[in-house]
């Protein structure tokens, strides 16, 4: 009678597996995007220095004199300075109806002064006009690779989320249970405009906006409830 009993609940159990063997989960295809919006926190200041003489030499010579003081102080300011151009070139006067008359040269040399924040670049801002530059321009405006890394590992978790949310209602729609990921595909980029611009010294750094967007499109194994 045992060896009855015994044999009767393997069968069972068997059919069970085999009813389990041949059920088929059913898939579930999600997808969210999520966008993260942050302020430049990096900004390049442009700034050009003229001499004049009545030969190239001079020019040079009086360009030598003009940079003295901010050589001195890019020296010691522990900012990343770096000399950009260096050019001398002839000036003329043009008469009417007659030739063109040498007036002069002119030496002039630009630098770039990088990676700066906002307090720093606000601060140097009228460092620099101090030293009588010809003119001073924002450059480039960005985002540290730190912040940058930081958002998208925001925008990431919030399409994550965004795709849980959207999972959560389909399965309740559709009386299924115990969700799992299959596969995760994902699209991300950032985008955001570098500020080139002419500007006074006293006036205020353009702050631009840049945003990260990451999709997700994720496909889940659900079984029924």
């Amino acid at each position: 009678m045992k060896f009855y009993t015994l044999l009767s609940s393997m069968l069972i159990f068997a059919l069970f597996m085999q009813g389990c063997s041949n059920h088929q989960a059913s898939q579930i295809k999600t997808q969210a995007t999520s966008e993260v919006t942050l302020k430049a926190d990096l900004y390049d200041l442009q700034v050009s220095f003229k001499g004049e003489g009545a030969s190239s030499d001079d020019a040079l010579t009086d360009l030598t004199n003009r940079l003295a003081e901010f050589m001195t102080w890019q020296a010691s300011s522990g900012l990343e300075v770096a000399s950009q151009n260096q050019s001398v070139r002839p000036e003329y006067h043009y008469p009417k109806q007659a030739k063109r008359e040498l007036t002069g040269y002119v030496a002039e040399q630009s630098f770039k002064v990088s990676a700066m924040s906002l307090e720093v670049f606000t601060e140097t801002m009228p460092i620099l006009a101090k030293f009588s530059p010809e003119n001073i321009h924002q450059g480039e405006v960005s985002v540290s690779d730190v912040r940058r890394q930081q958002a998208l590992l925001q925008a990431y978790e919030q399409a994550f989320k965004g795709n849980e949310q959207k999972r959560d209602t389909l399965m309740a729609l559709s009386h299924l249970c115990h969700a799992k990921v299959l596969d995760i595909q994902e699209q991300s980029h950032s985008h955001g405009s570098s500020g080139m611009m002419r500007m006074r010294a006293e006036s205020a750094p353009v702050a631009n906006e840049h945003t990260v967007s990451v999709t997700l499109n994720i496909t889940w194994a659900a079984d029924p409830c």
